[in-house]
């Protein structure tokens, strides 16, 4: 990924006033990930499912995303177009969100009563997953999160998923065809937990 392309991806998943941009990232789909989140310290907490046993370096990671922070720019420019996770605008703290989310990682199976791993941070997975439930469930799910961007293709096209009353809005966005914006990406700090 060049750097244009980088400075598009900031531009285009910047939030807006007291949001705050996380990535839900499958640290399976790639031996750096963990590594890196252990080397540069980002602010991250990894999500472990009741009933499973997941290593850190197989779990799925919550972090902030901030401008100029090394694994933020690591990831956007490394991770995020190949699809190892999806990107999240929201209100609430790390570990707020973090609790929030983790139940979500399972599910019963019905006719055999076991219980099942959902990634549903899977870029391929999650619009599907989201219109499987109910609207009570997606509210709970989703509640302090207004959006959901996800890589469509590695050549640059993004989803901006956003809760609505009646479902999700889907908005996509080709990078490829975004000006290139001078300014740096807004620096604003959050206190991270």
């Amino acid at each position: 990924m060049t750097v244009t392309t980088l400075s598009k991806l900031w531009q285009t998943l910047q939030p807006q006033d007291s949001q705050r941009l996380y990535a839900l990232i499958d640290a399976a789909a790639h031996t750096h990930i963990h590594a890196h989140i252990e080397a540069w310290q980002p602010p991250a907490i990894a999500l472990h499912p009741p009933g499973f046993d997941l290593p850190d370096e197989a779990a799925p990671w919550l972090v902030h995303l901030k401008p100029g922070n090394t694994f933020s720019d690591w990831y956007l420019q490394e991770g995020f177009l190949p699809g190892w996770g999806i990107v999240l605008h929201s209100t609430h703290k790390l570990l707020l969100l973090a609790e929030q989310l983790t139940p979500w990682l399972t599910a019963q199976q019905t006719d055999t009563q076991q219980r099942l791993l959902i990634r549903f941070y899977d870029p391929v997975i999650i619009q599907a997953y989201l219109s499987l439930l109910s609207d009570a469930e997606r509210e709970q799910m989703l509640n302090g999160i207004s959006g959901i961007w996800r890589p469509v293709d590695a050549d640059g096209v993004v989803e901006h998923l956003m809760p609505t009353e009646t479902g999700l809005m889907r908005q996509p966005t080709d990078l490829r065809t975004l000006p290139t914006e001078q300014k740096e990406p807004d620096e604003t700090p959050h206190a991270d937990l």
